[in-house]
C-alpha cells in the first residue's frame, strides 16, 4: 500500500531542492567566491553548496521510490529519518546557539516535517511487514 506520509515527504523534499537551486544561497556563496580567502576555502564553500544539492536530489527520489514502491519504503525510510532530524534539528539547534535566533537558519522548517512524516512512513511500513 503507497503511504501518503513517503508522499508528502517527496512533496516537500521536492519544494526543498527547487528552494536550494534557485531561492536560497547566492547571498551566501557568491561572497565567498569573490573574496580573498584561501582557494581551498572558496572550493569547499562550493563542493559543500552542490554537495547539498546532490543530496537533496536524491533524497527527493528515494522519497517517490518509497512511495511507488512500499516493498523499499522501510529501508528508505530507515535511512531518510535520521538525515532529515539530523540537519532539521542541527539548523534549529545551531542557529539559535550562533545567534539566539531560531530563524536565521530556518531550514528546520522543512527538514523536521520529513522527519516527522518519514518517521510515519517507516512506522506504517514496520507495522504492515509486521502482520
Amino acid at each position: 500500500m503507497k503511504s501518503k506520509w513517503n508522499l508528502a515527504a517527496g512533496a516537500i523534499m521536492v519544494v526543498t531542492v527547487v528552494a536550494h537551486v534557485f531561492g536560497g544561497g547566492p547571498e551566501i556563496w557568491q561572497p565567498v567566491y569573490a573574496s580573498n580567502l584561501n582557494e581551498t576555502v572558496r572550493i569547499t564553500m562550493g563542493l559543500v553548496w552542490h554537495g547539498l544539492t546532490v543530496l537533496f536530489i536524491i533524497m527527493a527520489v528515494l522519497s517517490i521510490i518509497a512511495y511507488q514502491k512500499p516493498e523499499f519504503s522501510v529501508g528508505i525510510n530507515l535511512s531518510l529519518f535520521p538525515i532529515n532530524l539530523g540537519l532539521g534539528g542541527f539548523a534549529l539547534i545551531y542557529g539559535f546557539i550562533s545567534t539566539g535566533n531560531p530563524w536565521v537558519l530556518p531550514q528546520w522548517i522543512l527538514f523536521l516535517p520529513m522527519a516527522i512524516f518519514t518517521f510515519m512512513a517507516l512506522k506504517s511500513a514496520s507495522n504492515r511487514e509486521t502482520k
